[in-house]
């Protein structure tokens, strides 16, 4: 019998590659496999491939697989071999190996040299001699971005306290992305490390897109941020709920949405609904909030957050862009050059390509795949990488850097916050003390963070877990805390490159 090296077949997709960490591992995860009969098998050779190389990043180059042994003679060795020649037979001596046998296979490799072509293929040996994979390559790019340790030691410090799997950073300077770091595992179950590739749920940062859609309209002429929602001659009529309305709902405006003093669902005035009856459609939800909750206070004269006022914004693009939200929210991706931005899928099976796993700790676990998705939409249903986000942050920050979708007159708007509560403007938060915008976003297994500052700093900062209890919101203000020093120290040497 021929010895073979078997493993099932990974196929993925090869990625471009961008700005290379010099002094970070360049990781791939080899599969090889069993292929069919050639000149090499006859002679007794193993016979195998190496799989394509997926995810190309500051961080990581990785594939997957298992490796597993069979016939008759044995595989004395095997591995992973990297140069920066063709065919190479052994490796540069910055590389590195871990899992020598059966299952994952992971080859790093560091000191990694700007504009440098790097050969890699799989190689197995057996009595019969040593027989090699097909080969891979990539070129590192002219410019590489340079770790900040004290910054990295930072984050991973705050992970290990707060048991967190995974972590995403971008951080850009006057409209540059100077740094982009992925942290930590994407997914456990494979060892597959975060890169800056990798997508994550926003929570309610998804507010801040659903919030620059309504100024957009706005902006367009198509509405009246002051315009009325429901009733005769309102912006939804009436559409939703049964006729006559409650006089609290007819005042409600769109204005009073976007800054939460909708005086209606949020904890002090009836409750957040926004997970109840995660069957409904989108009108059955409404309709039911509509004919069965409390509208305690008049609109506009108390803030109380509500998933529920950015679901209705929901409802109100749809019916003035003429356009699903999910539809109408991709012109924005366009407009701002977000490929790698969708939308969340509910269940594991509907995760997305180089989207992460959710991790829940303790009660969280069993809430990470039974959120509300699709009907979360316009408060909490938008995925993201780090960069992505700060495509959008840097699209509206009234900086003249890189360019706005939104105006100096519109942002305006956008940033002011109500009379009732200066905290909270339309769709962002205002952190006066520190000059600073912000939002920040929660569910099981996720959080999310973004600022920016009146320095020219913006950052975003994306986790996939967190705990399940936050007394005094300790985790919160330590996730807060690390992302204001990346806008506010001044110690850190950001490069003078562009990752956008």
């Amino acid at each position: 019998m021929n010895p073979l090296l078997s493993s099932k077949i990974v196929s993925l997709k090869k990625r471009s590659l961008v700005g290379l960490s010099v002094s970070m591992s360049f990781l791939v995860l080899l599969l090889m496999n069993s292929c069919k009969k050639d000149d090499s098998s006859s002679q007794g050779l193993p016979v195998l491939s190496t799989s394509s190389i997926n995810n190309i990043s500051i961080n990581s180059a990785i594939s997957g697989g298992d490796v597993t042994e069979q016939g008759s003679s044995a595989i004395i060795s095997k591995g992973i071999v990297w140069g920066t020649s063709s065919q190479p037979t052994t490796s540069l001596s910055t590389k590195t190996d871990e899992g020598p046998g059966t299952g994952i296979y992971t080859s790093h490799l560091a000191g990694l040299i700007p504009s440098t072509k790097y050969y890699v293929r799989a190689y197995a040996t057996n009595a019969a001699g040593t027989a090699y994979g097909n080969e891979l390559n990539f070129t590192t790019d002219s410019v590489m971005q340079v770790d900040i340790p004290e910054l990295d030691a930072k984050i991973t410090a705050f992970m290990t306290a707060y048991d967190i799997a995974g972590a995403s950073l971008a951080v850009s300077k006057n409209g540059k992305l100077v740094y982009m770091k992925g942290y930590g595992l994407a997914d456990k179950s494979t060892n597959e490390p975060v890169s800056p590739d990798n997508i994550f749920r926003l929570a309610s940062v998804s507010k801040t897109y659903t919030a620059v859609a309504i100024m957009k309209l706005y902006q367009d002429g198509k509405l009246d941020l002051d315009a009325k929602v429901f009733g005769s001659g309102s912006i939804l009529g009436e559409d939703y709920g049964t006729p006559p309305y409650k006089p609290n709902l007819t005042a409600l405006t769109i204005r009073e949405l976007l800054q939460h003093t909708s005086g209606a669902w949020g904890a002090s005035t009836g409750g957040d609904v926004i997970d109840y009856n995660p069957d409904y459609t989108n009108k059955q939800m409404l309709d039911w909030i509509i004919d069965t909750r409390p509208m305690p206070s008049p609109p506009g004269t108390v803030f109380d957050y509500s998933n529920i006022n950015y679901f209705i914004l929901g409802r109100i693009i749809e019916k003035v862009s003429g356009k699903s939200y999910t539809d109408f929210l991709k012109t924005i991706f366009t407009a701002i050059g977000a490929a790698n931005t969708g939308f969340a899928g509910k269940t594991l099976s509907e995760r997305k390509p180089s989207e992460v796993a959710y991790y829940g700790q303790g009660t969280d676990a069993q809430y990470v795949y039974n959120i509300a998705f699709p009907r979360r939409d316009a408060d909490a249903g938008i995925i993201a990488t780090a960069k992505d986000l700060l495509k959008l942050v840097t699209a509206i920050d009234g900086f003249d850097s890189r360019p706005d979708i939104l105006n100096a007159a519109t942002i305006s708007q956008f940033i002011t916050p109500s009379s009732v509560f200066p905290g909270y403007a339309c769709g962002i938060g205002r952190w006066q003390a520190q000059n600073l915008w912000f939002n920040d976003g929660s569910l099981p297994g996720t959080r999310t963070w973004f600022m920016r500052g009146d320095n020219g700093m913006c950052a975003a900062l994306l986790l996939n877990s967190r705990p399940d209890t936050d007394v005094n919101y300790v985790f919160s203000y330590a996730m807060q805390d690390v992302v204001l020093d990346v806008i506010k120290n001044t110690s850190y040497s950001w490069q003078d490159i562009d990752q956008f």
